[in-house]
């Protein structure tokens, strides 16, 4: 198996150097020592699940107030030819970035520009079709966010396969995406069950949009991305991407996608400009460690911001004692509480999570969809949690 070994990067200095003071040097050695580990567990993931290749990060604070990064990387960013993975490859991180949508309307609200229990009909008022949605005249922000407005998942309606199969290269407008659901009867009032769409985050962007005027992808790039330093994160707007390494879609895929979907910087498939706000970003392993942690440990937001969104509601499709914050997945484990999110896109599979009785953001990619392999994501990061906490 072909591995590259990503050096921890501590945002301090960690060459060793001579005079070395001796925190410096058992820092040093507790970074190794957790590079390591990082990297033999990744080489067993990506012979265990037979996926190509894969990246995986840990962003930390030490005994001592100094954060660490490990960056590993194992497998192949290209079957054909045959190309190592490296640290800074960059895959389309798929649901991952409802989180981005979601830090852009909490801080929205913190500027007194939204309210969360608004009815989202009054950003709408004056445009006929909106009435034709589910649940137009009662649900709220915070039930999109939720994922309880009872509107069902466009992404997953044979309709919308076939219009992708018929013009691969279309720009969708959120507006066109949003009339795949409408005329459609609810799954349930707006706030009376739970079921998981992109449908609801593309309304929740619409949104963002009306509350702000401005763009979401701008507002992201000026509150988020650049603020916070992710360089290695842009937006998902065109099918050609910049560093964008080759994924690898299942032959069960509900798309129509060839194997490899992406090359040389392309995505090739289709325009994954489509999934806007309901994901939308490509990314690095490194940098949806560092934007988990800054999001969910407090940096980016109010305490009183950040206790609201880590308020869940039963998530039932998402695992038991599972809770769906607001942008957030919500879970105990055992290295404690977890907040984060996992991404599928046809292609690639991520999943990012941050755990605050240790402070250390754990993020995870791969270059294969294989559907089965999702869980195992999320099975690799609590474990790396758990022996961080040990």
């Amino acid at each position: 198996m072909v591995k590259q070994l990503g050096w921890l990067v501590a945002l301090g200095t960690l060459a060793l150097v001579g005079g070395m003071a001796r925190a410096q040097i058992e820092q040093a050695k507790t970074v190794q020592q957790l590079e390591q580990d990082l990297q033999a567990r990744l080489d067993v993931l990506c012979e265990r699940y037979q996926v190509p290749g894969a990246t995986a990060a840990v962003v930390m604070e030490l005994d001592d107030g100094e954060v660490v990064e490990a960056l590993c990387a194992s497998g192949l960013s290209r079957k054909d030819p045959a190309t190592a993975m490296r640290v800074g490859d960059r895959m389309l991180a798929g649901s991952i970035g409802k989180t981005y949508a979601a830090g852009v309307a909490l801080l929205l609200v913190e500027r007194g520009k939204l309210d969360l229990d608004a009815r989202v009909m009054e950003f709408f008022a004056d445009e006929p079709w909106f009435a034709r949605l589910p649940n137009a005249e009662t649900v709220t922000v915070r039930q999109l966010m939720h994922h309880t407005s009872g509107i069902r998942e466009h992404v997953q309606m044979p309709a919308f396969h076939e219009a992708i199969a018929k013009e691969p290269e279309r720009e969708w407008s959120p507006r066109q995406l949003l009339a795949f659901v409408e005329g459609t009867e609810p799954m349930f009032p707006a706030g009376k069950g739970w079921s998981y769409a992109d449908t609801n985050y593309i309304m929740l962007g619409m949104v963002i949009e009306r509350a702000s005027g401005r763009s979401f992808y701008d507002l992201a790039d000026d509150w988020l991305l650049t603020p916070l330093g992710l360089e290695e994160t842009s937006r998902q707007n065109r099918p050609e991407l910049k560093g964008l390494i080759s994924g690898y879609a299942n032959d069960s895929n509900p798309f129509p996608v060839d194997h490899e979907v992406a090359r040389d910087g392309k995505y090739v498939a289709f325009n994954p400009q489509m999934e806007w706000t309901g994901g939308g970003f490509v990314s690095t392993s490194a940098d949806l460690a560092r934007w988990m942690r800054a999001l969910a440990s407090g940096d980016l937001l109010r305490e009183q911001t950040s206790a609201m969104m880590v308020d869940g509601v039963d998530a039932p499709g998402l695992g038991p004692g599972v809770r769906y914050g607001l942008g957030v997945i919500v879970r105990e484990t055992e290295a404690g509480l977890a907040i984060g999110h996992s991404g599928w896109f046809p292609g690639y599979l991520s999943n990012v999570s941050y755990y605050p009785e240790i402070d250390a953001a754990i993020a995870l990619q791969v270059n294969a969809d294989y559907l089965a392999s999702l869980p195992a994501l999320r099975r690799f990061v609590d474990s790396v949690a758990r022996e961080l906490k040990e």
